[in-house]
């Protein structure tokens, strides 16, 4: 939950005051001195909550980033944090998964196609060692799936495959796409759940969230991205 009131209280003093008219009227670089840990956290939340524009927070390791993606999320609200990860193995990951490569789609994705609101991204100063391809080539691979659109099961799996999806027969993590007769099984990066998309020759019958534990469908829904 975003704590509105500490921030209220906080952006009325003048160092923040200051802080936020400055970068309002694009007087940059701004040096601030002194602040650190979670006190510069609170200076970012209260800079996001006053102008309502977005943040990158840069950290000098993985671990300051994901730490402060915690702390500005209780500020501000989780829903308005993102985290960039570097490529390297992050402090939650082990060598032999790719988290972080899904959760810098999915990253990217928000950033792209979600509108609703400006985002506070936080990321390790490596993440911005690597080159990111163009957006209208990353934004090709962005599609959605309606009930009752049409496409051919086949092909989708080989536009997947070709945009770094993994085919199994069975999933089990983000990534990864299973086709089994009219049945295709995937799990974007973007999504928490993964989705059964049943097809009645090329058009789209039903899009359903299942649980990787169990294989059940949970629930319907009316598109899938």
């Amino acid at each position: 939950m975003a704590h509105s009131g500490l921030l209220e209280f906080f952006s009325n003093c003048n160092s923040a005051s200051r802080i936020t008219h400055a970068i309002s009227k694009e007087k940059t670089p701004i040096v601030l001195v002194g602040a650190s840990g979670y006190a510069r956290t609170v200076y970012a939340a209260s800079v996001y909550q006053r102008l309502k524009r977005p943040v990158v927070l840069v950290y000098s390791n993985s671990e300051d980033a994901v730490t402060s993606r915690r702390d500005l999320g209780d500020l501000i609200g989780h829903e308005c944090v993102l985290l960039f990860p570097a490529r390297e193995i992050m402090p939650f990951e082990t060598s032999d998964n790719q988290e972080a490569l899904w959760m810098r789609v999915s990253c990217l994705s928000k950033l792209l196609l979600d509108e609703s609101r400006p985002f506070a991204v936080v990321m390790p100063a490596t993440a911005l060692s690597r080159k990111l391809m163009e957006k209208e080539q990353f934004l090709e691979g962005c599609f959605r799936l309606h009930v009752g659109s049409r496409h051919f099961p086949d092909a989708l799996v080989r536009d997947l495959v070709r945009f770094g999806y993994s085919r199994v027969s069975s999933i089990e993590r983000k990534g990864e796409v299973a086709l089994r007769g009219g049945i295709l099984d995937v799990f974007p990066p973007t999504a928490d759940n993964p989705y059964r998309i049943e097809f009645f020759d090329d058009e789209v019958d039903s899009i359903r969230c299942f649980e990787l534990a169990s294989q059940v469908s949970t629930h319907s829904v009316d598109e899938a991205l």
